[in-house]
């Protein structure tokens, strides 16, 4: 099997790594940029675009709201 050939990319409210990042960050005091990008012209099986970075900045609110980090940045 090539090298990388077992990742399988899912929306982010699949992926429940992505919560525990979110809270590792905020503790840390992390208050910069968050980035997301989503590959579906390398890999045409994915979600949408339209699907994938609507529902990420959903689950990016919800996991830093849940983490204590608020729109003022506190």
């Amino acid at each position: 099997m090539p090298a990388g050939a077992d990742r399988r990319y899912v929306l982010t409210a699949q992926a429940s790594a992505v919560a525990r990042q979110f809270a590792a960050l905020a503790k840390s005091g992390y208050r910069g940029v968050y980035s997301f990008e989503w590959e579906k012209r390398w890999h045409p099986e994915i979600e949408a675009p339209e699907v994938a970075f609507p529902q990420f900045a959903e689950m990016a609110t919800k996991y830093l709201r849940d983490a204590g980090v608020t729109a003022d940045g506190g």
